[in-house]
């Protein structure tokens, strides 16, 4: 009897993760054009710190850096008898900083860790956009976690009493209070909610158990000192499948055994390297997982991925000494936002950074230099341990600013400039080639060819697939697919993805070799972007017997913004911040609006520009010439790289109007100091107009 209870009870247990995987609906988080380079350490230039809620741009990778936090002794508004202690940050990457549609933002710990102690202020709340303070509250529960849904709302356990609570109308609302039990708490510390907010797991003592806070149901007892364990927290998965009990057992640290919220046991890790300082989330197949840091052979220090219904891992990355793991990327499928605090000798590429992480292992993405002087081992308020935004696109952490002691205050990275919006994509599940608008030479569709959905393309030989797909008012063009090569394909037999620049094709990735599937993801050159006619061609020059399956292609940039214009129409060259050598202004020189400017012999223009945390960077403008311009009489652009002026375009002979628009290199990226000019090399007759200038950048 007892045999057959344990079989339906597996088969229940078995069904169960079956129709909540199936249920997961799973769509993978956008790609930015931060750097993805994992080989290249880049040791942080010297940056001045940014003052309290200033901005200031990491000059390696572009991003925007603000202080959230004040200096320590001074008043913090409006909080009345606040001031900043020399420590003054958010909790711990587990923890949301932000709230569910990140209006707000939580710092919870202000205090001197040394020197005379400092009034209370308990948690201060700050606007989620802006960064200035809004109030305090007392943190008068044991712990305190934002609803992962409902951004009105932290849950709260104090006691044996768990409940909602309002920061703003300080109104709490008791859920439950649990009877035989004393000094509960979420894991303790390290717990969260389900990432609907229905379940979460309470310890108490040497027992832990998850509830349902929305159908009051309390499920059974666990004992936290299974295999004579010393618990250090427990904590429900994303999806509210398991109870993750995590300790120390025989001087391992990371000790981790997964239960359902029966109380029956799903995994028992106890090797050396399994995650430590993780965070769970969904992978795309809708299993929930591990992510963190293993501290040992034969993953030692890279990030890994542990399923926690079969224990199989993956290492996510190479490379790197990799810290704490954040998560909390709710709307942001697919990724983990890392820390990685070492700065010493070893450990390249990712030194004192934040990285974001494909769960696919397919990408890193470098956010930003932590300019932090920690260890584990040394002050635990010192370490950066960010904890990253519901949309994943911002990023708050704590950094002494490369100092080797207080204050430890708090920064926010924010990259939401950097997203890669989807320009064109298709999986051929149409099963038509006239629906995605491709010119097929010999490749076939089929249902076997599929990495998802229900068709993908099969090539051998000498097939292509080709598709013209505008990057207009897009930079930071990325193509990504899904690849496979079968039936024994060798060194020669070659799968090509290429782009056409306008004039030539330029091969993007040829490959060779066997392997299974593989997302693919490339990062173009500033030609593809801004590009009308572009195009993308996927070839094979293969033997007669290898083939490859196509599946999945994305083309992805971000939006070319406009860093400064002008059209002339102030009448006036101080306005628009002109150095001026002999150009004419007037409303006979006009492609657009009212005023252009005239050029001829020797005149030019020049114009100070930054391009400061921007990439993909573009000049464009209208142009005439008039009066006979021959090949000698030319109308020059060029731009400032800060040594020397580079020529982007030198125009000679007539033409009537004409836009102008050119792709810089990335040379041209994030210079502060950034011109550009327009020149005439001309005889005394022949001129040119310019209107409608531009300076665009993503």
């Amino acid at each position: 009897m007892t045999r057959m209870i344990s079989k339906v009870l597996v088969l229940v247990v078995s069904l169960m993760f079956v129709l909540s995987s199936a249920a997961y609906a799973f769509t993978w988080g956008p790609n930015t054009s931060l750097l993805t380079n994992t080989t290249t350490y880049w040791p942080a230039p010297s940056l001045t710190k940014p003052g309290y809620l200033a901005t200031v741009t990491d000059p390696t990778f572009g991003t925007k850096i603000t202080r959230v936090s004040g200096d320590p002794g001074t008043s913090i508004p409006n909080v009345p008898g606040g001031v900043w202690g020399d420590v003054s940050r958010h909790n711990y990457p587990k923890d949301a900083a932000w709230n569910a549609d990140q209006s707000r933002l939580v710092l919870k710990f202000n205090f001197n860790e040394t020197g005379p102690a400092i009034p209370p202020t308990g948690m201060i709340f700050l606007d989620g956009s802006t960064y200035e303070t809004q109030f305090a509250r007392p943190a008068w529960a044991t712990e305190l976690r934002w609803h992962p849904t409902d951004p009105d709302i932290m849950v709260y356990i104090l006691g044996n009493e768990l409940g909602y609570w309002n920061p703003v109308t300080d109104v709490k609302t008791v859920k439950k209070v649990f009877t035989g039990i004393t000094g509960a708490q979420f894991g303790p510390w390290e717990g969260n909610l389900s990432d609907n907010g229905q379940f979460v797991v309470i310890q108490h003592g040497t027992t832990v158990f998850a509830y349902d806070i929305v159908n009051d149901v309390k499920y059974a007892d666990i004992s936290a000192t299974a295999d004579g364990m010393t618990l250090d927290f427990a904590t429900i998965s994303p999806l509210g499948n398991y109870v993750v009990v995590t300790g120390t057992v025989g001087g391992n640290p990371n000790y981790t055994k997964i239960y359902t919220k029966a109380g029956v046991v799903v995994q028992t890790w106890s090797e050396l390297w399994t995650p430590s300082h993780y965070d769970l989330t969904v992978d795309a197949d809708g299993s929930e997982v591990a992510v963190g840091s293993s501290r040992n052979a034969p993953y030692d220090g890279l990030v890994l991925k542990r399923k926690l219904t079969d224990g199989t891992a993956t290492a996510l990355t190479t490379g790197g000494y990799a810290g704490h793991t954040s998560a909390r990327n709710l709307d942001r499928n697919g990724w983990v936002f890392v820390t990685y605090p070492y700065r010493d000798a070893g450990w390249n590429p990712y030194k004192n950074e934040l990285v974001a992480v494909k769960l696919d292992g397919s990408r890193v993405e470098r956010i930003a230099n932590l300019h932090a002087v920690n260890t584990e081992s040394s002050s635990y308020w010192a370490q950066s341990q960010g904890s990253v935004s519901p949309d994943g696109l911002r990023v708050i952490y704590a950094s002494n600013w490369d100092g080797d002691a207080n204050p430890t205050q708090a920064f926010v990275v924010d990259y939401r400039d950097k997203v890669l919006n989807p320009i064109w994509s298709d999986g051929f599940d149409s099963n038509n080639y006239t629906a995605g608008g491709w010119t097929n030479s010999g490749t076939t569709l089929g249902t076997p060819y599929v990495y998802t959905g229900t068709h993908g393309a099969k090539f051998t030989g000498t097939n292509s697939l080709t598709k013209a797909v505008s990057t207009a008012g897009k930079g930071n063009i990325t193509i990504s697919y899904a690849l496979k090569t079968l039936n024994s394909p060798t060194a020669s037999d070659h799968f090509i993805c290429e782009w056409w620049n306008g004039s030539s094709w330029v091969v993007a990735n040829d490959q060779t070799g066997y392997f299974g599937w593989a997302i693919k993801t490339l990062t173009l050159p500033a030609a593809a972007s801004n590009l009308p006619y572009f195009q993308v061609r996927f070839r094979t020059n293969m033997s007669a017997s290898p083939y490859a399956y196509l599946d999945k292609v994305e083309i992805t940039g971000t939006p070319l913004v406009t860093i400064w214009s002008d059209g002339f129409d102030s009448n006036n060259y101080t306005a628009g911040g002109w150095t001026n050598s002999g150009t004419t202004l007037s409303t006979a020189y006009v492609y657009e609006g009212t005023h252009g400017a005239k050029f001829t012999a020797t005149n030019s223009l020049t114009k100070a520009v930054s391009t400061a945390g921007r990439s993909n960077i573009t000049i464009s403008y209208a142009l005439k010439t008039l009066n006979s311009p021959t090949a000698s009489d030319h109308f020059i652009c060029e731009w400032w790289n800060g040594s020397s002026w580079v020529v982007a375009d030198d125009q000679t002979g007539y033409f009537g109007w004409a836009i102008k628009t050119l792709t810089l290199p990335a040379a041209a990226n994030n210079l502060t100091n950034f011109q550009v000019r327009f020149r005439t090399n001309m005889g005394s007759s022949p001129y040119a107009y310019l209107d409608r200038i531009e300076i665009t950048g993503s």
